[in-house]
């Protein structure tokens, strides 16, 4: 039996009645080299999985995020991460962000700054600092505590309005068209 590509099943060959191989036949195993390349968490999964199950090309794929074929490959075998431009789309593609790390202040910074597929100086200038100095609290740089409290809780702030935001867009026309249908 040989299984389709991506799955992560292996293929299975089995040789009866050959010469070289009198008997029952033996079965060869040999694993799915797509699949065997694909990192088993994070977003080259994540990115694997969804396109599978949405039976789309890479290319087609690249297509959507207006990317290059070979870079869906590279984010899928994990060979790199995604340039902070791609994240947006990314995100919207995936319907998730959890591949996105937000366990340290640094990685809370660049998460906020990624979701908005924003530069270190379009970030700067929303904090009223320099890109460069985002770049360095990215790398991991200390900052005062007071001040990184107040940066965590704009950030917070931004992006809870920015969920509410969308609910309201998605809920709203729903709302609306259901209403419409009751009357």
């Amino acid at each position: 039996m040989i299984h389709p590509p991506g799955s992560r099943q292996p293929i299975v060959n089995t040789l009866v009645g050959c010469s070289l191989f009198p008997g029952p036949g033996i079965t060869f195993r040999i694993p799915n080299p797509e699949a065997a390349s694909i990192p088993r968490n994070g977003l080259s999964n994540l990115l694997f999985v969804k396109r599978k199950t949405l039976q789309l090309s890479k290319k087609a794929v690249a297509g959507k995020l207006g990317v290059h074929v070979e870079v869906v490959g590279q984010w899928e075998r994990g060979e790199h991460l995604p340039r902070v431009k791609y994240v947006p789309a990314l995100v919207d593609f995936l319907g998730d962000d959890r591949w996105l790390p937000s366990d340290t202040f640094s990685d809370r910074l660049y998460r906020f700054r990624a979701m908005r597929g924003w530069s270190q100086e379009k970030l700067g200038t929303w904090l009223g600092v320099d890109g460069r100095t985002v770049g360095r609290w990215e790398d991991g740089a200390p900052l005062p505590e007071k001040r990184r409290r107040d940066f965590d809780r704009r950030m917070m702030e931004a992006s809870d309005q920015e969920r509410r935001s969308r609910i309201e867009k998605n809920v709203t026309p729903r709302a609306a068209a259901s209403n419409s249908a009751s009357e």
